[in-house]
Parts: structure tokens; sequence; C-alpha cells
């Protein structure tokens, strides 16, 4: 199911990057490449700043994943939870 992308098809990783512009004020971006190498740029130069920013950010992803599976647990139907707790 590969499929070999041309030049003017840009990436998922492209898209998403298109749809944030304009829609902050500062960002940090972290990603990887294609040899696993970790890639981090910034839009700051302050180092606490950019810190506190990545350490919010896992805090805001914490915090979604709660919601969700707490959004999941309300749609499941208790005999279905306690059959899959058994």
């Amino acid at each position: 199911m590969s499929e070999k992308k041309g030049k003017d098809t840009p990436s998922a990783v492209d898209k998403l990057l298109d749809e944030c512009k304009g829609t902050m004020a500062s960002c940090v971006v972290a990603g990887m490449d294609e040899k696993g190498n970790v890639i981090v740029r910034s839009s700051m130069s302050n180092l606490p700043f950019m810190h506190w920013m990545l350490n919010r950010s896992v805090f805001e992803l914490g915090l979604f994943e709660k919601q969700n599976i707490a959004a999941q647990n309300e749609k499941t139907p208790k005999s279905k939870v306690d059959a899959e707790a058994k």
C-alpha cells in the first residue's frame, strides 16, 4: 500500500504545518526524520520558555488522553466493560 509521492504532492507533515500557519504567536516543532533522528525547531531563542512549552504540551496531551478515555467509557455499555474485566 505504499505509494510513491510526486514532488507536487505534499506529505501529511507538510499539510499539518500548512494548517498551522498564521494561527500561533510562537511554536516549537519536534519530529523525526527518515533515519530516526529527532529534530526540534523553535521560533523562540528563549530556552526556558521552549522547555516550558514542551512540558505544557505533554501536560495537555495527558489531559486529552484522559478525556478521550472517559468519553469512550461513557459510550461503552456497563455490561460490556464488566465482561472485558473478567
